[in-house]
């Protein structure tokens, strides 16, 4: 049976040198995802509809951010734009990202193991959505199947993907430039490497 690698370390060691590569259009996301936090956060002082609204604008720019990570990942040249394109799985996002959220807080409320371990097993369900375009149901069955007999795995790459990003902020948030980046790809390229195992299974 013939297997797709897995790897970390691979996955980390490409995430850098894509980001390095389109570092110019990495650290204008990154610009603009802290723009957009800073609006969002004076926004929901105003009222329950601007509140929502800023929710809503955050989950499509959300969908954007996964959507960008995955074509960088795949060695393509994405534009700004894919922030406020792919509004076609709006609501199929929507959807599978309450149903994670409750999942995982039901599963934090007992004893907390069962949260990380619902957490870690459907990681990449919204990667999925906006792979494949499929709805909830269909997302959380295959995020499922990828990282069945890899939850060490994912685990790992959470792990350390924590560790960066804390390493970016005691970096005078400088280092998030280059952190956050890394960290969105790294994830894309495990995914895809999930996806090819479970296809060569």
């Amino acid at each position: 049976m013939n297997h797709a690698k897995l790897s970390i370390s691979d996955a980390l060691t490409k995430a850098w040198q894509i980001t390095l590569k389109n570092f110019g259009f990495t650290t204008g996301l990154v610009v603009i995802l802290i723009v957009l936090n800073a609006l969002e956060g004076t926004l929901r002082k105003d009222s329950a509809i601007a509140s929502l609204l800023i929710s809503l604008i955050a989950l499509a720019v959300g969908i954007g951010v996964i959507k960008i990570s995955l074509l960088l990942a795949k060695g393509e040249k994405p534009e700004y734009k894919e922030l406020y394109s792919n509004f076609q799985c709006f609501w199929n996002y929507v959807g599978t990202y309450i149903l994670y959220m409750l999942l995982v807080g039901v599963g934090f409320i007992f004893f907390i193991l069962p949260g990380i371990y619902l957490l870690i097993k459907y990681a990449f369900v919204l990667y999925v959505v906006i792979d494949k375009n499929v709805g909830p149901f269909e997302a959380f069955r295959i995020a499922g199947e990828l990282t069945k007999g890899h939850w060490w795995d994912v685990f790992g790459l959470a792990l350390i993907s924590i560790g960066i990003l804390i390493l970016g902020v005691i970096a005078a948030f400088i280092g998030l430039l280059w952190a956050y980046p890394v960290v969105l790809i790294a994830s894309a390229i495990f995914y895809n490497q999930l996806s090819e195992h479970n296809h060569s299974s």
